[in-house]
């Protein structure tokens, strides 16, 4: 007998998790490590050598010549590998993404574990024995069969379970809850005329687990004015502010999810413009980032336009105060100042215009150009046009009667020409009158780099005006912004009032001297002109020759009696004094070379005998 080891095929399911990730969106996703223990039988084959005795009897020998045929068998093991497939249960975690609805749709993950058997091919090696027959020719001296033992070594498999601990991470979502708030806001008109009213509705939807700390404000616009609160929701609790035009919900316990509406009524003021009006709300809360933020606009009706004008007592338009468009028409009017436009600046100065106490137009009484109207009868006219056209009016009058003081600082030459205006101003009538007139320097080198030697560029003159301090200042320049001549100026302050009023002229003497302008080389020959010696001069200058003189002839009172220019080139320049009656004139003679540029200035007497 041969013990043969039998191989059996064993089918060991093993529970494999297999992690499957399933994005979820959430707000707070916590990654959690789970450690799972997962033992997994592993199949080791141990070959064992086993041996099996075979007892093979001998009989007594017996000699005798035999040939006996013997089959003897041989085992010969074979070992065949064989695909087993061993079931498996796997565990497969998977992600279900489930939406809820509120309000806002909202990802919320499901964690549901799912297990899925897999049928896992294991290569198992499978001993199979193969008995297969040899026929072996045996000589044997004797006639009894013999039994041979054969010690034969046969592997026996053997499956020692070996336990493996496996870790295995896990991510663990957790959904951490984030409040929706929903802020807008609504109007009952989109578009209102004067006298409207609008009902503003703040529209607030809440999610989650509510909100703590919870305040609501707004501030009106300009165009409206507040008249009550709607009714609030439970725990709000309503104010407004009349000085800031601030209303505000403020709400002290927490604040359910749901759904909330905020209402006030406004009206539209009289005489709005055409144009937009905007009203805007804000909320806040704790745990808010920045304050929530809505608004919405309300177009005003333009039905009317509305000019206002100033007109004469010839009914001449002297100043335009403005075209404004508005949702109603001007039916009257009303004048702040009844006795008119008294003075130049101050109380008296300007006169308001009203309808129904609204402010809707001043009056400064200035023209168009921004000068001084003239004392006299004006109207004021509001003209209400239609958008179909048809023109409606109201008129009022307003007088003008200042009394005022002009005050005016000129600039003159030596012969009384004005060469600069320096300034202009009018005062009230009273006010106070020109005093402490005082120059920084009574000698002025103006230069256009602005330096000149030592002497000052420019100066200033300053003077009191009643309890007023005025100040100018000249830099030597002429209207006409070129440098002036050098020679003597004379700088008067003139105070001129209305007629009966008294004047006054305060004079002050300047000397310029330009080191780039000469004041000598010039000459008048003959100076004393008379019929019986002649009457003709001759104006030269010897400082070199290629000039050209001009000269202007004045009266001793500053009237011009002649102007005139000498050959170009030539240094001199005549002139005959013909008609001109006995006494003393001035001429003022300039010599410029030949780019233009001035060489010599000088004032020369020429007297005139008849």
């Amino acid at each position: 007998p041969t013990n043969t080891p039998t191989v059996t095929p064993t089918h060991t399911p093993t529970d494999t998790p297999t992690t499957t990730d399933t994005d979820t969106p959430t707000a707070s996703p916590t990654n959690t490590p789970t450690v799972t223990a997962t033992f997994t039988p592993t199949n080791s084959p141990t070959a064992t050598d086993t041996p099996t005795p075979t007892n093979t009897p001998v009989p007594s020998a017996t000699n005798t010549d035999t040939f006996t045929p013997t089959n003897t068998p041989t085992v010969t093991p074979t070992y065949t590998p064989t695909d087993t497939p061993t079931a498996t249960d796997t565990l497969t975690p998977t992600f279900t993404p489930t939406n809820t609805l509120i309000s806002t749709p909202t990802d919320t993950p499901t964690y549901t574990p799912t297990f899925t058997p897999t049928n896992t091919a294991t290569p198992t090696d499978t001993a199979t024995a193969t008995f297969t027959p040899t026929l072996t020719a045996t000589w044997t001296a004797t006639h009894t069969p013999t039994n041979t033992a054969t010690l034969t070594a046969t592997a026996t498999a053997t499956l020692t379970p070996t336990l493996t601990a496996t870790w295995t991470a896990t991510n663990t979502p957790t959904s951490t809850p984030t409040p929706f708030v929903g802020f807008s806001k609504q109007v009952s008109e989109s578009t209102a005329q004067s006298g409207d009213t609008l009902t503003y509705t703040i529209l607030m939807t809440v999610s989650g687990t509510g909100l703590s700390g919870v305040t609501v404000t707004d501030t009106l616009p300009a165009q409206v004015t507040f008249v009550e609160f709607g009714t609030p929701p439970a725990g709000a609790v309503t104010s407004f502010n009349a000085s800031t035009d601030q209303l505000m919900w403020t709400w002290a316990s927490l604040l359910p999810a749901g759904s909330y509406q905020l209402t006030y009524e406004t009206q539209v003021k009289n005489f709005i413009p055409c144009g937009v009006i905007t009203n805007g709300a804000q909320m806040t809360y704790a745990g808010a980032g920045a304050p929530l933020t809505a608004s919405v606009n309300v177009q005003m009706a333009c039905q009317y336009t509305v000019k206002i004008g100033v007109y004469n007592a010839a009914g001449e338009l002297v100043d335009t105060l403005s075209i404004p468009q508005f949702s109603q028409p001007i039916n009257s009017i009303t004048l702040q100042s009844s006795g008119g436009i008294t003075a130049v600046s101050g109380p008296g100065s300007s006169v308001g215009i009203y309808y129904d106490g609204t402010l809707i137009g001043t009056w400064d009484g200035t023209t168009s150009t921004g000068a001084m109207a003239t004392n006299g009868q004006y109207y004021i006219k509001v003209d209400n046009i239609a958008s179909s056209g048809v023109v409606t009016s109201v008129t009022q009058q307003v007088d003008v009667n200042r009394a005022v003081n002009d005050v005016v600082v000129l600039v003159y030459n030596e012969v009384g020409e004005v060469v600069k205006h320096l300034y202009a101003a009018t005062y009230n009538a009273g006010q106070g009158t020109v005093s402490g007139v005082q120059l920084s320097s009574d000698v002025l080198s103006p230069s256009a780099s602005g330096s000149n030697g030592g002497n000052p560029t420019q100066i200033t003159i300053t003077w009191d005006y009643g309890a007023s301090a005025v100040s100018v200042t000249w830099n030597g320049t002429a209207d006409n912004g070129n440098i002036v001549d050098n020679g003597e100026y004379f700088i008067e302050i003139q105070t001129t009032g209305q007629p009966g009023q008294e004047n006054s002229v305060v004079t002050q003497r300047v000397e310029v001297l330009n080191a780039n302008r000469g004041t000598g080389g010039l000459a008048a020959a003959p100076n004393l002109l008379s019929p019986s010696s002649g009457m003709g001069v001759t104006f030269t200058d010897n400082s070199g020759p290629g000039l050209t003189l001009s000269a202007r002839l004045y009266t001793v009172a500053g009237e011009l009696v002649a102007s005139f220019t000498g050959q170009e080139g030539t240094s001199q320049a005549d002139w005959d004094a013909k008609g001109l009656a006995s006494g003393l004139y001035l001429a003022v003679v300039n010599s410029t070379n030949a780019s233009g540029g001035l060489v010599h200035h000088q004032i020369l007497k020429i007297i005139v005998l008849h």
